[in-house]
């Protein structure tokens, strides 16, 4: 981001796949409380207009096509996102191999999960505006 803005550009395009967005959504979900993902689009709080023009693009499809053509492509050790001396991603494996196993069980998982982030329905989820009207579980016990 500081690279763009230092040359002058308003916009990153980043390479992020549905894979992707949906690995961050359950490690969001599993490891940090909160359900949130990779939007498509989005403005940063430093101005610039962050866009995903891969995001509705499976991994493998991506793969096959660079296959295809021949394009090389860089592993995760080459991502500038992955700090490997600092801790080792293996949330986001760990999730990777969950979403597999359950696309093996459901084909069409993927499928549902890119439908669902757009048919998102907030009447159904507990709001902290709502946190003093409503019996709230503490953290500490048990579910």
């Amino acid at each position: 981001y500081s690279t763009a803005i230092e040359q002058g550009y308003n916009k990153v395009a980043l390479g992020h796949h549905l894979d992707d967005a949906m690995e961050s959504f359950f490690m969001n979900f599993f490891y940090n409380g909160t359900m949130r993902s990779m939007p498509p689009i989005y403005k940063a709080e430093n101005g610039l207009e962050v866009i995903r023009p891969l995001i509705f693009c499976r991994e493998r499809q991506l793969r096959a096509f660079a296959a295809t053509n021949e394009i090389r492509v860089i592993g995760d050790e080459a991502c500038p996102g992955l700090r490997f001396d600092v801790k080792m991603p293996h949330a986001r494996a760990t999730t990777k191999e969950l979403l597999a196993k359950l696309e093996e069980e459901n084909p069409k998982i993927f499928v549902s999960m890119k439908a669902a982030f757009s048919n998102i329905q907030l009447s159904t989820f507990f709001y902290k505006e709502l946190k003093d009207s409503t019996e709230t579980l503490d953290e500490e016990s048990d579910i």
